[in-house]
């Protein structure tokens, strides 16, 4: 097929850019294999920001295209005053956004200066909320990443206004709770301050140092000597979210979850009683032991709380 000179001038600027930059091979065959504007355009849209992020284009050169092929390639901004690329909004920076004074890329919401951002304001990527500096965040203001409530300071929340990690409920300061407003880890109850209480408002006043509770009895231990044992670390390992990533979704689980498509998945939230017999029956005789060997055990209670039977 017959080209003319203008186009093998385009051609041969992009190939040697592109070959000083390291581009994949199958990508370069195929604009090496191009044979007119429109389809080295294709090439170019199909890379945008790698392109764009390794200067390999520019309006510069893109401008010596013909117009209306650049606004058949989508490359052009169908909005105003975007520095970026592919942009149907405003004021953009980045490419491929759908929103307004965008900074990263592939935003359908505004202000962001992050990436696949469908909400506003959010300073990381593939957040469907507003206001996250965090990563992949459903709800609002979060700080941290894989939070679906709001206001959440850490990560994996499914609840609100929490400070630690992995909580289901909310005002959490803890990690790992499922309940509301505890100070400690592993409570399923509410307004606990110590670990892995099942009931409410489990918690002492006026002492200058106590007694540790375990199996609702008084022992010789103090809260330090606890954190040194072995069952203190086991219990860290246990997670009572889970990230599924889009592609093991069921089909409800996408319903349910919508926003999958921009975030890459959801954060399912596992029942404190299943995430510790999870880890319970994959553990060692070893690490059992470390909590049957706790004073004061009691197989009732521990069951009460955890699920796992002895």
């Amino acid at each position: 097929m017959k080209t003319t000179k203008k186009f093998e001038t385009l051609k041969q600027i992009l190939l040697t850019k592109a070959k000083d930059k390291k581009a994949c091979q199958p990508e370069y065959k195929r604009a090496y294999a191009s044979t007119n504007e429109a389809e080295l355009l294709k090439v170019i849209c199909d890379n945008l920001n790698w392109c764009h992020d390794n200067q390999v284009i520019d309006w510069g050169y893109l401008n010596k295209f013909k117009l209306q092929l650049l606004v058949d390639s989508g490359i052009t901004n169908i909005g105003l005053n975007n520095s970026g690329y592919s942009n149907t909004g405003n004021y953009n920076t980045g490419n491929r956004n759908a929103g307004n004074y965008n900074t990263g890329n592939y935003n359908t919401g505004n202000r962001n200066a992050g990436n696949d951002n469908t909400g506003n304001r959010n300073a990381g990527n593939y957040n469907t909320g507003n206001y996250n500096t965090g990563n992949r965040n459903t709800g609002n203001y979060n700080t941290g990443n894989y939070n679906t409530g709001n206001r959440n300071a850490g990560y994996s929340n499914a609840g609100n206004d929490n400070t630690g990690n992995y909580n289901t409920g909310n005002y959490n300061t803890g990690n790992r709770n499922a309940g509301y407003s505890n100070a400690g880890n592993y409570n399923t109850g509410n307004d606990n301050a110590g670990y892995s209480n099942a009931g409410n408002d489990n918690a002492g006043a006026f002492n200058t140092q106590s007694n540790f509770m375990l199996f609702n009895k008084p022992t010789n231990m103090t809260f330090e000597d606890f954190r040194n044992t072995r069952a203190f670390d086991l219990l860290h390992t246990i997670n009572t979210t889970l990230w599924v990533k889009s592609n093991i979704m069921n089909e409800q689980e996408k319903k349910d979850h919508p926003y999958h498509v921009t975030t890459g998945g959801y954060n399912k939230v596992i029942p404190y009683k299943e995430a510790f017999t999870n880890k319970w029956n994959n553990w060692d005789k070893e690490s059992r032991e470390a909590f049957t060997s706790l004073q004061n055990f009691d197989a009732e209670i521990f069951f009460e709380i955890t699920g796992a039977k002895i």
